[in-house]
């Protein structure tokens, strides 16, 4: 489980990166049509939190990190071992 935990207390959350960044792209104050207007947009505010800008290429999970990486927020990705390996 991913989940990305916001300076307002907030929780998103996902199995994979690309099911959290789709949680967050729909779940914003306005739904984006598309992934890049989504991330042409949080490249914006990471800018205005951090005064760094984001690349907006790449994989669902570098987008998010780079995002985590400016302290948009704090990211948990808690990875399970496969059921049986853990006595």
């Amino acid at each position: 489980m991913i989940e990305l935990l916001w300076p307002d207390g907030t929780v998103s959350s996902g199995k994979t990166y690309r099911e959290v960044e789709e949680y967050m792209r729909h779940s914003q104050w306005r739904g984006f049509k598309t992934r890049w207007e989504f991330r042409h947009e949080m490249q914006k505010r990471a800018m205005a939190w951090s005064g760094r800008k984001v690349s907006v290429t790449g994989s669902p999970e570098r987008f998010i990190r780079r995002l985590a990486s400016v302290g948009m927020f704090l990211l948990v990705d808690c990875v399970q071992p496969p059921t049986g390996l853990v006595e």
